[in-house]
């Protein structure tokens, strides 16, 4: 496990929330025919674990983990790119278009330092 205190200090309040909400959407997007269902399974079951470690505030996260946090975040900036809106309101639609960008680019940099 890496340990991520400084990194995960990093991580602001808006950041955790939104990539709890991206990790919620990728477990339930259907992702059939896109990749193995194996594969898919993995990173669901994986995203799971992320997502109670970021509620527990646990900041010990794998490689893996960090990139399947980068997968959900993009995920997630894809659906919203094809207009999906969660039937979000447009004050939280409009906060999440707004933070999601600059936590890709946290997670990919902490992919990259590592």
């Amino acid at each position: 496990m890496l340990p991520l205190n400084e990194e995960k200090a990093v991580l602001t309040f808006e950041d955790v929330t939104i990539l709890r909400f991206a990790l919620n959407i990728f477990i339930h997007t259907d992702f059939t025919g896109i990749a193995p269902d194996q594969e898919v399974a993995d990173a669901k079951e994986k995203a799971k674990i992320i997502y109670d470690k970021l509620t527990k505030n646990v900041n010990d996260f794998s490689f893996a983990d960090l990139c399947v946090m980068g997968g959900a975040a993009d995920n997630l900036q894809d659906l919203l790119v094809g207009g999906e809106t969660f039937n979000l309101s447009e004050a939280k639609l409009n906060n999440i278009k707004h933070f999601l960008p600059t936590l890709q680019q946290k997670i990919k940099k902490l992919v990259a330092n590592n």
